[in-house]
């Protein structure tokens, strides 16, 4: 689990944006907000994570990648 976390910040160059943030959460409330906002920023990154799962679902794919790229597409037409 803690090697995913870490593949995870590492890919996402998570480093730099906590780094950031860390003189506005120890001003604002200390290590808590610290701890406490990365627990809610995980629970929102799930949320996320779980929608685009469900609407992934609902469709069911034999072709490629391509072509479920493709009819997603037309959700929104520019």
């Amino acid at each position: 689990m803690v090697a995913a976390i870490a593949f995870q910040t590492i890919m996402q160059s998570g480093w730099e944006s906590v780094a950031t943030t860390f003189q506005f959460a120890l001003l604002n409330g200390g290590p808590a907000a610290m701890i406490y906002g990365g627990i809610l920023a995980g629970f929102g990154a799930s949320f996320v994570a779980i929608s685009l799962a469900e609407l992934a679902s609902m469709y069911v794919f034999f072709q490629s990648h391509n072509h479920a790229l493709f009819n997603f597409s037309q959700v929104i037409p520019w």
